[in-house]
């Protein structure tokens, strides 16, 4: 049923239907672990914090649903959802906040993920250049301009086939990058994915020089029909936990996605053009007739936490860490003072993740205000995810957040839930785990085709 978005009531009742649906399948997931490996089980996943298997960026514009698609199972990917499907090197930021970079130093260097997977299609709002902004411009501009080149000297100049090339091209470069990015901590493997417009996945190579990746392309091409662009009704920013608390929280081909560390949306102003910024994303939407956005936070978020003992400590993150979440520290201040005055830290700072709860609450509710204070005819709503699967809707007048309105209620606790279906009784192997990602993007790779009889070969 498509989306129908009059009101806020509407968008209310909307995120309350999701949250039931959304809530069953949390909870079915404890019935789907025999078999496979215990950490798919979501309820234990939240009880036992988040272990990701992989990184995972799936850029906007790209069907947010492709992990589902793939099978990958639930808890397995730490999800980042760019702006951008270029991921610019990381010594050119200069400072710069950058959510993709900072969720990968995260998941690399926090979570000890193995692996990273860029995924890439011809739906990554590629026609709309005004996404490569900041550094992400120059780079995919010359990729761009090189495909053309290249393209030219074989004498092709049909501008769709200069896209799709281009598109692989940007996910082989994006790999590269993402290989020399890391200092200290690095991910064993990184994997560039580019889905076809059949749905198969093709691994691209990353050392493969321009031939190969075109004859890679033509060998999986059909034909060059634009894909219809869905018509958008919704903005939806949350958080990458792997644990999915507030990730594809609505799933309709009308919203369009944007996940990052701590679902943070600095003032516009704050904002240095950078495309991993979220305002690239909501200006899109907006310029496109959206006027509903929800911005969804949740207990237990690494973002707000690691911020909150930053700021109450005076030691800082890793840098493009500490870069992205500093961006908040307006409303952790405040919730830092507030906690100070009721004396919640005490000598051994046992509250602090009491604190770094009030912490994502305000942080969401300041996002959201930043929001509607660019965009005044926008109704975004701040939305706190629990640990149960409860959905609350923050009071936007109230900036710590402590004032909210249950949009559903869970009916069961996690504990009872685990407990029933003994999914807290062992833990399997990251290898296990590893290869069940693996598996699952193998399984829809089609076999390569032969170049001759393409059309317009």
């Amino acid at each position: 049923m498509p989306i129908v978005l009059n009101s806020p009531s509407d968008l209310k009742d909307l995120v309350a239907r999701a949250a039931a649906e959304r809530y069953e399948r949390f909870y079915r997931s404890c019935a789907m672990v025999e078999g496979r490996p215990f950490h798919t089980c979501l309820p234990r996943a939240v009880l036992k914090g988040q272990t990701p298997d992989a990184a995972v960026i799936v850029p906007a514009g790209m069907d947010q649903t492709i992990l589902q698609k793939l099978d990958i199972p639930p808890g397995s990917a730490f999800s980042l959802t760019p702006t951008s499907p270029y991921l610019a090197e990381a010594d050119v930021l200069q400072g710069m906040p950058h959510a993709t970079w900072a969720g990968l130093q995260y998941a690399v260097g926090g979570l000890n993920v193995d692996k990273v997977i860029i995924f890439g299609s011809n739906d990554c709002l590629f026609e709309d250049r005004e996404q490569f902004g900041g550094p992400a411009r120059k780079g995919a501009e010359k990729i761009y301009n090189d495909v053309r080149k290249f393209l030219a000297g074989k004498g092709i100049t049909n501008e769709a086939e200069v896209t799709e090339l281009t598109a692989r091209r940007i996910v082989v470069e994006s790999v590269l990058n993402a290989q020399r990015g890391f200092s200290g901590s690095s991910p064993k493997e990184v994997w560039g994915i580019f889905v076809d417009r059949d749905g198969s996945t093709i691994r691209l190579d990353s050392q493969a020089p321009m031939e190969k990746t075109y004859e890679n392309m033509i060998s999986g091409m059909t034909h060059f029909e634009d894909a219809a662009c869905p018509h958008l009704h919704l903005v939806s920013n949350s958080c990458s936990d792997s644990r999915g608390l507030g990730q594809h929280f609505i799933q309709d081909d009308g919203v369009l996605h944007n996940n990052s560390i701590a679902a943070i949306v600095a003032p516009y102003a704050q904002s240095h053009g950078g495309v991993s910024h979220p305002w690239k994303l909501i200006a899109h939407a907006y310029n496109r007739g959206v006027r509903y956005m929800t911005i969804k936070g949740h207990e237990d978020c690494g973002g707000s936490g690691a911020l909150v003992r930053s700021m109450a400590s005076g030691k800082e993150n890793a840098p493009l860490i500490q870069n992205w979440i500093a961006q908040a520290e307006e409303p952790v201040r405040a919730v830092l003072d507030h906690a100070h005055k009721c004396g919640l830290f005490g000598n051994a700072n046992d509250n602090m993740g009491v604190v770094a709860d009030m912490a994502a609450r305000a942080m969401t509710v300041w996002s959201a205000k930043n929001v509607m204070e660019r965009y005044a005819d926008m109704v975004c709503l701040p939305l706190h995810i629990q640990r149960d699967g409860s959905v609350l809707l923050l009071d936007i007048d109230d900036p710590l957040g402590q004032t909210a309105q249950p949009l559903f209620q869970a009916s069961h606790k996690l504990e009872d839930v685990c407990e029933q279906h003994g999914c807290m009784s062992r833990d399997s192997s990251k290898t296990e785990r590893l290869s069940l990602v693996a598996d699952a993007i193998r399984r829809r790779q089609k076999p390569p085709k032969s170049l001759i009889g393409q059309p317009g070969r």
